[in-house]
């Protein structure tokens, strides 16, 4: 057996152990092409690509794994609708308000909004099959993970592919990181914020608290996910239990 052969049966052999993959209802290909693992699957949320993603990043390194896996939408969608609602996120965030915005489409590149002397950073967006690549330049890692995010959020997106730089270069930290999550678990009007707890240690991001309802559970944990690959690994320890709640998202 090849070297390349074997690392491929040992990645299946982790997936096969990991009880969140699932391997049976959520097949992964892998094959290995000058030393990079490439893995190619649509699985059925983001919590399952991540744990996937990770166990080959674990073996081959960041740089050593080509990610293809895409996510079955709840929503199947053209890519004209996705485009607009997805623009339409970016354009009402308010973070981006002084950004300028460039969709590609079709092949042909639309100014959605024109970047000017006193812009803050600009995003450029491809939309193909459902998947979305990010590019473009902000200003701190909050930003790269909020568009992420918003398009995570927006019905149809199968796939998204983030490589929008960072001017000036900015190192991440634990903290940085979790005050992306309480702003993620904030603005999720579907997740009761006040009831999470959010530490991260070493890129590992823990929830605890009470909601009402196991969808909210696995809500916030995929909310996490949606924000990058800068999240390492996520401990739900959020517990399901009727408890007076304040409304969702605050």
């Amino acid at each position: 057996m090849s070297d390349e052969a074997g690392a491929v049966k040992e990645f299946c052999a982790r997936l096969e152990k990991d009880l969140h993959v699932n391997p049976a209802r959520n097949p992964v290909s892998a094959e290995v092409h000058g030393g990079v693992l490439h893995v190619t699957g649509e699985v059925e949320d983001i919590v399952i690509k991540r744990r996937a993603v990770r166990l080959a990043v674990d073996m081959f390194g960041q740089d050593g794994v080509q990610d293809h896996i895409t996510v079955r939408p709840a929503q199947v969608r053209e890519d004209g609708a996705i485009r607009d609602s997805l623009l339409q996120s970016l354009l009402d965030e308010s973070v981006f308000r002084r950004f300028g915005i460039n969709v590609w489409f079709k092949d042909e590149m639309h100014m959605v909004r024109d970047t000017r002397p006193d812009s803050e950073g600009h995003l450029d967006l491809v939309i193909e099959d459902g998947v979305v690549t990010l590019s473009g330049e902000v200003w701190s890692l909050s930003h790269r993970r909020m568009a992420e995010l918003l398009v995570w959020w927006t019905p149809g997106v199968r796939g998204v592919s983030n490589h929008i730089a960072i001017n000036p270069p900015e190192v991440d930290t634990d903290d940085d990181i979790t005050d992306s999550v309480r702003l993620a678990l904030d603005k999720d009007p579907l997740v009761h914020s006040s009831q999470i707890h959010v530490t991260t240690r070493d890129g590992q991001v823990t929830l605890e608290g009470l909601v009402p309802q196991p969808e909210e559970r696995q809500m916030a944990e995929q909310d996490v996910w949606y924000l990058g690959s800068e999240v390492s690994a996520v401990e739900n320890r959020i517990e399901v239990r009727q408890a007076p709640l304040e409304s969702a998202g605050s």
